[in-house]
Parts: C-alpha cells; structure tokens; sequence
C-alpha cells in the first residue's frame, strides 16, 4: 500500500493549503537567461516552505551559469536567502572550482561527483531541501523546543 505523501502526489493536490501566506518571491538570473520554467519550479519551492515557517519576509534566489568550463561543462550556482521574523537565512551552492581540485588529475573524478551539479532543476531541490531543513530548525529554536544547556 502507497504512503498517504506519494497517494497525494498521484492525486495532483499540490496545491498550497489555504492556512499557508504566500512567500514574497524575487528571483534573478546571471549569464544565463530567463527560464519561464525555472521561475515556475522555484516558486513552487518558496511556496512549499510556507508550510514550514510562518512569516515569511522575503525570499531572494539568484540563479547562476558561471562561465563554460572546457573540461566540467556549465555547472549551476544557486543563492537563497530567506528572511524570517529574528533571523536570515542565506545558502548558497556553488559548483567546486578548479583550484580547489588540486590539478588537472582530479578534474575527471570530480566531473563524475558534480555531475549533478549540471543539472539546475537537482540544484533547485538540493538548495530548498536544505533550506526547509534550516527553516525546521529555525522554528524549533524560536518554539523553545532546542534545549539550552544552564550557564555556568
């Protein structure tokens, strides 16, 4: 028997419940150009994480092709911040660079690691799977559900 998340997924009921604010959503794009798709997937994911968090300020994506590498091919950046009531919360995914690999040796292994990185659309999750995880842990703390350990 499916799960009730994967029965939902199969009824198309991703439809934002009506509790949920909608998240203020800004996104732009560098050296590459505006996808109508790209901006639709990564509005469904900023609208997803009102689930999470409620009072929402902003959310600002910049979506990033730095430039074509000979060797790795484009790899996608992305930077989320997310501005919450107490807090900001700022990720970015940036694809590992040349001088960081150590030489021309490790390049073909670590074109076989970033290999998703080449895809924007797994960026996408990989960058607001991270930021519903801080959202979570951002909740929790201001709900005192974190324990604090007693000052000495």
């Amino acid at each position: 028997m499916p799960s009730k998340k994967a029965q939902s997924r199969r009824a198309g009921d991703d439809a934002t419940p009506a509790h949920v604010a909608e998240v203020p959503l800004q996104v732009s794009f560098r050296h590459l150009p505006v996808s109508a798709a790209v901006v639709q997937r990564l509005t469904a994911e900023a609208q997803k994480l009102g689930r999470y968090a409620d009072g929402i300020t902003h959310c600002h994506v910049v979506v990033e092709a730095p430039h074509r590498h000979h060797r790795l091919g484009k790899r996608y950046a992305l930077h989320l911040e997310i501005g919450v009531p107490g807090e900001m919360i700022a990720i970015a995914h940036e694809p590992p660079s040349r001088k960081r690999l150590g030489g021309a040796e490790k390049v073909s292994k670590e074109a076989e690691v970033a290999a998703a990185d080449k895809d924007l659309y797994v960026v996408i999750r990989k960058v607001f799977d991270l930021a519903r995880r801080r959202l979570q842990d951002h909740v929790r703390r201001a709900r005192g559900d974190v324990k604090r350990h007693a000052t000495a």
